[in-house]
């Protein structure tokens, strides 16, 4: 998913040189007037400091590869902590609050997201998500989708949802979801099953930014 551009500008990471720490050091340099520089802290699990970790080509729609049903993990492998690592640095570098595993050509149930816009990063994994229950209320929210960049529209999804996930150390984990880290989770559960926040509008505003996206992939293609 991609943040809406009041939230993140020109945000990249560097991890903590030592392996064996829980720490690493998000800097974010905001390239506004003032030439502000942010260096935020942040508490994180082992598995996610991955001095491999590299930014990884980011689908643009329309692909077939969007719109592909993903495959449940059934083992948390090495490889798949190294994707899940590879996301987040792409994801933060994009940058965006979520991604899932289609966006970077990989058909497997994973997600990743961090929704902190101040304070300490929460960078998540979550393999194999699905949401168990969903709240009768329902909130919009201006979403915007890193495969469809510089693109927003409104969506009306449940306000609040609970979700059941694998995470990288093969335990079931189990989280209530609210504001916007509830409707950047069900963003990325979407892409895994194939679906994109615009099939959420109507066919002549989707056909437009549809259009849109073709005309920027043609751009980059001359590039």
């Amino acid at each position: 998913m991609e943040s809406h551009p009041e939230f993140w500008i020109n945000i990249g990471i560097t991890y903590a040189k030592d392996p064996q720490t829980r720490d690493f050091v998000l800097s974010k340099f905001l390239d506004a007037p003032l030439g502000i520089c942010l260096t935020v802290y942040c508490h994180i699990r082992p598995a996610f400091v991955n001095h491999g970790a590299m930014i990884r080509p980011i689908l643009i729609h329309p692909d077939p590869r969007l719109k592909k049903l993903c495959e449940p993990v059934a083992e948390i492998t090495s490889e798949l902590r190294q994707l899940a690592g590879d996301m987040l640095e792409t994801m933060y570098d994009a940058p965006g609050v979520g991604l899932a595993a289609p966006q970077v050509g990989v058909t497997k149930r994973l997600i990743v997201m961090d929704c902190i816009k101040d304070g300490p990063p929460e960078p998540m994994a979550l393999f194999n998500p699905e949401v168990v229950w969903a709240s009768e209320d329902l909130s919009t929210y201006e979403e915007g989708c890193l495969s469809i960049p510089e693109q927003y529209a409104e969506v009306r999804r449940p306000a609040e949802v609970t979700v059941r996930w694998t995470d990288l150390d093969g335990q079931v984990q189990e989280r209530h979801f609210a504001g916007l880290w509830a409707t950047c989770v069900q963003h990325e559960i979407d892409h895994l099953n194939g679906k994109l926040f615009i099939d959420y509008l109507g066919p002549l505003k989707r056909q437009m930014i549809t259009r849109k996206m073709e005309k920027l992939k043609r751009e980059r293609a001359r590039e």
